[in-house]
């Protein structure tokens, strides 16, 4: 008697199998349901070589088992609902620990700055006020530094008198004198504002013969902005505030990349980053660990918020979608109808209304599915799914006569069912949360009707 192997991981040297010359099927009858929970639970299938009769025969089946549980088996429909919610309990510890340790990851290579930039730091603190330094200008005739300084501040204040002008070039050169006793290129001015109307006082520029500063190409780029006198960006001790550093344009361009955080951010702006990036230092380069999806922690916050609202509100809004008799045509075939004469529906558009009607069914647990509410239910999730993923879809009128219902009940049937799923759509991270429902939650409930409900799970499959 040959032994059978339940599970392809337990060969590890064993490639995975891949689907090699598979014909489309052709109707719902060429799909069987154990192959199919085979292919998507070892990823043979996902939603993006899914045919469109597979996506509408995992909406029957799920339609069907749903209907099943809830109405026939209330106490194996709460067992299951319980093992979803457990599980999603166990990710989201699981998630909470990932990110604790990213951040003491995080906190343990704190990044310790060069003795250089201390020792800058240590420069720019001695002084009482924030610098402004202008460009070095090449080839510059050696006259005083005083002079340059009290050229360029009367060149600022031109629209001051005379007097005020002599009144602050005096002054600005006292300044200078008394700190200033080299010239090397630079023109340096050292004084203290408290509003950005004094920045114009005290910014200088590159020495011109001319009564106009001209801003150049060559200079306006390299204007270097220091720190305040604490060595940091914002407001001085003082209160006045400080410009922070300047970058060029052109370093900007070469450097810049979206991935890349900038030396100055703090371990909580680093910690946020969402995705993998790295930044350099002098000494040092860290690589940020990409922060998950946090799918369980967003659907148990939904589960809570469903409890603590009353069943009043839900109760009106599923009104709309009972019907005062049930439908002779099953609720497969009425999807083959809607596939039919609506073919621009998308296959991502068919997948996320499975998905919102079993977060409604069983996650969230605020409709109860029967024979006479499936078949608009299926119609305002298929319909607001439709508007929401794909660009091009059938006007109203159109949509009416495909489904059988009047143009004011399918406007009352799109509205009632977002307000059901209180405008919640979940679509962050949308294809995860689509590649995860197929290959977690909807192969968990063929598994667990078949284990639990071998009976109808094999009625449900003959009824194809």
């Amino acid at each position: 008697m040959s032994n059978y192997i339940k599970d392809i991981e337990e060969i590890p040297s064993l490639k995975p199998p891949q689907e090699t010359f598979v014909d489309d099927p052709t109707s719902l009858q060429d799909i069987h349901l154990d192959e199919l929970v085979f292919d998507l639970s070892n990823g043979l299938k996902n939603m993006n070589n899914l045919h469109i009769y597979h996506v509408i025969y995992i909406y029957s089946i799920f339609i069907k088992f749903t209907i099943s549980l809830q109405q026939q088996y209330p106490t194996l429909y709460t067992k299951f609902r319980q093992q979803q919610l457990e599980q999603l309990q166990k990710e989201k510890v699981k998630e909470e620990e990932e990110r604790k340790g990213d951040y003491s990851s995080l906190k343990k290579r704190k990044i310790t700055p060069s003795p250089e930039t201390s020792e800058n730091k240590n420069t720019v603190n001695t002084t009482e006020s924030s610098s402004i330094v202008s460009p070095s200008v090449s080839n510059s005739s050696t006259t005083n530094t005083i002079a340059s300084c009290s050229s360029s501040a009367s060149t600022l204040n031109t629209e001051k008198s005379e007097d005020n002008k002599s009144t602050s070039t005096e002054s600005a050169a006292a300044d200078a004198g008394a700190q200033v006793n080299v010239d090397d290129g630079k023109t340096v001015v050292e004084s203290d504002f408290t509003n950005e109307n004094d920045l114009s006082d005290i910014l200088s520029l590159d020495r011109c013969d001319s009564d106009e500063i001209l801003f150049s190409d060559e200079n306006i780029d390299n204007i270097n902005f220091n720190y305040n006198s604490n060595g940091k960006r914002g407001p001085d001790d003082d209160g006045s505030l400080s410009p922070g550093n300047y970058v060029p344009i052109e370093s900007l361009l070469e450097q810049f990349n979206l991935s890349e955080c900038s030396n100055n951010s703090s371990e909580e702006d680093i910690a946020a980053v969402s995705a993998i990036s790295t930044f350099t230092t002098p000494t040092h380069k860290l690589r940020i660990p990409t922060t998950k999806s946090n799918y369980a922690k967003s659907i148990l916050s939904e589960v809570d918020y469903a409890q603590q609202k009353t069943n009043t509100h839900s109760t009106q809004l599923v009104k709309v979608f009972q019907l005062i008799k049930t439908p002779s045509l099953p609720i497969d075939q009425f999807l083959l109808r809607i596939k039919q004469y609506s073919p621009s529906i998308s296959i991502p558009a068919y997948l996320h209304s499975i998905y919102i009607l079993f977060k409604l069914t069983t996650l969230l647990s605020t409709v109860s599915l029967t024979t006479n509410n499936s078949y608009r239910f299926v119609i305002g999730s298929l319909r607001t799914c439709t508007k929401l993923l794909d660009d091009v879809y059938q006007k109203q009128s159109n949509f009416t006569h495909v489904v059988g219902v009047g143009l004011r009940d399918l406007s009352k049937i799109e509205v009632n069912f977002v307000y059901l799923i209180n405008f919640n759509f979940n679509l962050q991270c949308l294809e995860q949360t689509l590649a995860r429902f197929l290959q977690v939650e909807f192969v968990q409930l063929c598994q667990f009707m078949k284990l639990e409900l071998n009976e109808v799970y094999n009625e449900v499959i003959n009824s194809f």
